[in-house]
């Protein structure tokens, strides 16, 4: 697998986070554990394929946090009943959109 076809399962990842969470404010993701466990394994998913991103590309295009999200997937696999869902909600709401734009981008430079 390449790293344009991870980086396309990233954007798969993030636009099925965004369908499930249409219309969804704050208070009804706290309280829906289906939307919980859902946003939960695509942001493992998203984690995973991050981790497999080669080394190379992570370097050229330091504009994304690469570490961020893979620090982010070691505490979401290895302390699941530790999770702060408020948080969980702002990566979701506010970090995904961003991170899409920026994975676009990168898919439109890279070969």
């Amino acid at each position: 697998m390449t790293d344009r076809d991870r980086l396309g399962h990233i954007i798969e990842a993030i636009e099925k986070i965004e369908n499930s969470l249409k219309g969804t404010d704050k208070e009804m993701f706290l309280r829906n554990e289906d939307l919980k466990d859902a946003s939960y394994g695509r942001l493992v998913m998203i984690s995973e394929a991050v981790t497999r991103l080669s080394k190379e590309l992570k370097d050229e295009h330091k504009e994304i946090e690469w570490h961020l999200i893979t620090g982010f997937r070691n505490i979401i696999v290895h302390e699941y009943f530790r999770i702060n869902w408020n948080i969980v909600w702002e990566i979701v709401s506010e970090d995904m959109p961003i991170l899409k734009k920026k994975i676009v981008e990168l898919l439109g430079v890279i070969e």
